[in-house]
């Protein structure tokens, strides 16, 4: 991949709307406010959980619906929502390219969780990759 006038700097690159996904980019979403967070998705709609109930510490109860990626991540200013498909990926340049644009993401130390699984890619450090 190389250098492009449309490249975007961000903290964080998820790929992928599912559950998994979109709790992540919420989660980072909290934890760093002042980090940008780009959730690439294939499609205006993601997976959002809702009816949440808790029972304990450790157990809960939800329902997951399909809703407007807009709507899910309207109070959230740090996260970036780019309809696209990933076309190619460098972990060790930190780099993930989409059909719009390339972003450019950087490791972030003091992160409380070292990584999400499900079909989503974030780096905290090169080379760490889940599915």
């Amino acid at each position: 991949m190389s250098g492009n006038s449309a490249d975007i700097t961000c903290a964080f690159v998820i790929i992928g709307g599912g559950i998994s996904g979109v709790s992540c980019a919420e989660h980072l979403s909290l934890l760093c406010p002042k980090e940008t967070i780009v959730l690439i998705t294939a499609t205006d709609v993601v997976k959002a959980t809702c009816n949440l109930k808790k029972f304990g510490k450790t157990l809960e109860e939800f329902d997951v619906e399909e809703r407007s990626a807009s709507l899910v991540f309207k109070d959230s200013r740090n996260v970036v929502i780019v309809k696209s498909l990933v076309t190619a990926f460098d972990p060790e340049g930190r780099q993930t390219q989409s059909s719009i644009e390339r972003y450019l993401y950087r490791n972030f130390i003091n992160l409380s969780i070292p990584y999400c699984v499900g079909n989503l890619i974030l780096y905290q450090t090169p080379g760490l990759v889940t599915r």
